[in-house]
């Protein structure tokens, strides 16, 4: 996987104040919201990505596997769900070379990112 081709604007969680019910107040990171992430692929072989793992994937509709498509210079691209930073996101490949799912997880770093990308 190219990690250069990972194109993100994220802005994940944001910081609140939270009151539990005697009064206490604390500061608590909330989920603001998603965004998606494009993965360039080095090569032409995996063709199909799934959010999960490979033992959820045997139960899983058709309409939860992610198709390659195609960028202008033939490169595969995937866009998958980002949720979080620093967080690992569980997920497949398929390999049509293979005929073979492999387990993979993806990690964001929020230390990677360009400054001034998390807003």
């Amino acid at each position: 996987m190219d990690i250069a081709g990972l194109r993100v604007r994220i802005t994940i969680q944001k910081n609140e104040t939270v009151v539990d019910r005697i009064g206490n107040h604390s500061s608590a990171w909330e989920d603001f919201f998603s965004c998606w992430a494009t993965v360039t692929m080095s090569g032409k072989s995996y063709t199909w990505f799934f959010m999960g793992s490979t033992d959820e994937l045997v139960k899983a509709d058709d309409s939860a596997f992610i198709p390659y498509k195609e960028s202008a210079d033939g490169s595969y691209t995937f866009e998958i769900p980002v949720e979080a930073l620093d967080q690992a996101i569980v997920c497949a490949s398929y390999s049509k070379n293979k005929d073979q799912w492999y387990p993979r997880a993806i990690l964001f770093r929020a230390d990677s990112l360009p400054e001034g990308a998390i807003g």
